[in-house]
């Protein structure tokens, strides 16, 4: 809770901002975002995705050019696209992905709102793609100082990439998905003929026009597809209070329902009203800290 406090204080100006502070969450909130993607990709049977350095360096100058420029979007306001990102680092893509989110305080959540926007979806549960970079950036935004998360997923060209099969005993082939393009598609050019696809401010697949190989799917496990069980809590402090009020509500509940309905001749009306009470302050609480901490944030 009270790292949570903290960070709220951040985002909130309550306090000064805590460089040291920063580079803790930037240090880790990357990496249970990493964690998180993949938890995903295992529960809908897709490979594991494996984490590039260059792609985590393209993410963080966007992240960093979005802080500095003081925007939120897809496209800077010099024109700069995700690729250009991926250009400048040297890293070659036959296809990516670029997620965006802002004043997110928690990387559980952050995953949560991608996940629940259907293109955003589908950029993290793309099967074309297996390997990812996460980057931040402290900035401000519309006079508040904020944190800018990029995330960016992609098939490195002409690579075969081992990576993990999902609850299969046995190594099998899995042919590429089709990127399909939503209504009115923008071409753009480039240096070379690339295809950018977007979906009015949601999620953004980017696709260089050239044919994909298969990725050839193994059953061994990427060792850095998980992170410490204490930084995961870390990088979510939003999750791990609301875990912990709602311990706080199933035992009330239980011990409620113990004076009312079980110890009938026993009962004390002191308890009870006092115990009912307490659901409601805590229920009143968990709403309230997820109004804060919710409803500034934004993604695309």
């Amino acid at each position: 809770l009270f790292v949570e406090i903290y960070f709220l204080a951040q985002v909130l100006l309550i306090i000064p901002s805590d460089n040291i502070i920063f580079n803790m969450r930037a240090s880790i909130i990357p990496d249970a975002i990493f964690s998180f993607t993949n938890d995903n990709r295992l529960d809908n049977d897709l490979n594991y995705l494996k984490r590039n350095s260059l792609l985590d360096e393209a993410a963080k100058l966007k992240a960093e050019d979005m802080a500095s420029e003081e925007y939120f979007a897809h496209t800077s306001p010099e024109g700069l696209k995700a690729w250009d990102f991926i250009n400048k680092v040297g890293y070659k893509f036959n296809s990516a992905g670029e997620n965006l989110a802002i004043n997110f305080l928690d990387s559980q959540d952050a995953i949560n709102a991608w996940m629940d926007s259907p293109t955003h979806r589908a950029n993290i549960l793309n099967n074309n793609f297996t390997e990812i970079g996460i980057g931040m950036a402290k900035g401000e935004y519309e006079g508040k100082e904020t944190i800018f998360i990029v995330q960016l997923l992609a098939f490195p060209k002409d690579e075969k990439v081992s990576v993990v099969a999902v609850k299969e005993t046995k190594p099998q082939e899995t042919k590429p998905q089709e990127i399909v393009s939503p209504p009115q598609p923008i071409i753009v050019s480039s240096e070379e003929t690339t295809t950018i696809i977007e979906n009015n401010n949601q999620g953004e697949v980017l696709s260089m026009e050239t044919t994909i190989p298969e990725v050839t799917v193994s059953n061994v496990l990427n060792k850095n597809s998980s992170i410490s069980f204490v930084n995961k809590w870390l990088a979510s402090p939003h999750a791990l209070t609301n875990f912990i009020y709602f311990i706080l509500l199933t035992i009330l509940s239980l011990a409620l329902i113990l004076n009312v309905f079980i110890k009938r001749k026993i009962q004390h009306a002191t308890l009870i009203v006092n115990a009912s009470l307490l659901l409601l302050v805590i229920s009143f609480v968990i709403w309230l800290n997820a109004f804060i901490v919710l409803s500034p944030v934004r993604i695309l």
